[in-house]
């Protein structure tokens, strides 16, 4: 059961997705949390893609923010992580 303490290094965009799924809010925004403050180039597209899947605004505004401050920086080898 979670306790809302998690070691940061635990969280992802898959626990993100899990926690979601089964509906445990306070570990949703712990994730997100977390998420919007490690974003990095090499893991924006996926960011951007989670948030997508879970529709939440909170983190496609705040991945559409970061792409929009470092444009053109996303590399096609970044791209292709996610095909």
């Amino acid at each position: 059961m979670y306790t809302d303490k998690l070691d940061e290094y635990l969280i992802n965009c898959e626990l993100l997705r899990l926690s979601d799924k089964y509906d445990c809010q306070s570990l949703v925004q712990n994730c997100l949390k977390h998420i919007k403050r490690t974003m990095t180039l090499e893991n924006i597209l996926e960011v951007t893609y989670n948030a997508f899947l879970i529709d939440t605004k909170e983190l496609l505004e705040a991945s559409a923010e970061f792409i929009l401050k470092n444009p053109g920086q996303i590399q096609k080898k970044t791209i292709m992580k996610l095909v």
